[in-house]
């Protein structure tokens, strides 16, 4: 195995992709390429993919190629991460029916991704708010207009909690390679890379602490239900812990593991304020399996009782 691998145990992670009217064939093959390629690696079987539409109808690409579903959006599956494929009219992204299931998938601790006006149903969703969300550029302005409590962009991906998003074109497989990177760790996403024979962009004006300090942030967003110890976090960026220690430092003014444990206990706070989960379930689901030591380290980041949050 190579370093700065992540073993994973257990079954491969569910991944649906959910098509939207009008949803780029392009953005679909670019994403089922980095997850096959991925898949394909002597890490074993790592993704499992199903292709989802709303009403179990079949889907029409732009260049008008039809694909059957192979399950219904809303359903019963449950899915480790969900990427709404989006064609350029937003409205063909509004769906009301599956937003609360959306938000049975978020407070899951499912990710969900987004690609070109994909965001929009996270944003009627009540998914995106206070989030940076990445969406086409031609849409960018409306969309600012629409959701003023969100933060577009749409000059690259963006990770933000469970969010992971991206404006379109090759930015698709930037986005899933990242999705990889995150959940099996940076070695095997260079192997994707050098597979498909490309090399990722980066920005030059970001130093190698900050980006090394950014890749952990998102390793610890995609581990928040089983954490990774300080050790498994550099082995997986192929650092040190020492190294990775003085990066988050000077990028955060935190520890790693401190770092670690507010992006925790935000995201239970976050799942308590939805409603819908005890406090035992939303400690559990961001890797508290004490539910009494969850209720300490959230008085002291907060200064109230977990139970005082829930919705």
């Amino acid at each position: 195995m190579e370093s700065g691998e992540i073993v994973i145990a257990g079954p491969p992670r569910a991944v649906g992709l959910l098509l939207a009217g009008g949803f780029s064939g392009l953005h679909l093959a670019l994403a089922r390429l980095v997850l096959d390629t991925a898949a394909r690696s002597d890490a074993g079987p790592l993704y499992r993919t199903t292709l989802l539409t709303v009403g179990n109808a079949p889907a029409v690409a732009d260049d008008g190629t039809v694909l059957r579903p192979e399950a219904k959006a809303g359903g019963p599956a449950a899915f480790d991460a969900l990427f709404v494929i989006a064609g350029p009219d937003p409205d063909q992204a509004l769906h009301p029916a599956l937003y609360p299931w959306l938000r049975r998938l978020s407070r899951s601790g499912a990710l969900l991704g987004a690609v070109d006006t994909g965001a929009v149903l996270l944003a009627e969703a009540g998914l995106a708010e206070g989030r940076r969300v990445a969406v086409a550029a031609a849409y960018a302005p409306l969309f600012r207009d629409r959701y003023p409590d969100v933060a577009a962009v749409s000059d690259g991906i963006v990770f933000d909690d469970n969010l992971l998003t991206c404006p379109g074109g090759l930015s698709v497989a930037e986005m899933m390679t990242d999705y990889v990177a995150s959940t099996a760790g940076p070695g095997l996403a260079r192997r994707v890379a050098a597979a498909l024979h490309w090399q990722r962009p980066r920005d030059a004006s970001e130093d190698a602490g900050a980006a090394l300090a950014r890749r952990g942030a998102a390793l610890m967003h995609r581990n928040l239900v089983r954490p990774l110890s300080l050790a498994q976090l550099a082995a997986a960026l192929d650092t040190t812990p020492r190294t990775l220690a003085r990066r988050f430092i000077a990028a955060y003014g935190e520890t790693p593991m401190a770092h670690y444990r507010r992006l925790r206990l935000d995201r239970a706070r976050d799942l308590l304020q939805r409603g819908g989960l005890s406090v035992a379930q939303a400690a559990a689901a961001c890797g508290f399996p004490s539910p009494a030591n969850f209720a300490t380290a959230f008085r002291r980041e907060f200064g109230s009782a977990p139970r005082d949050y829930r919705g």
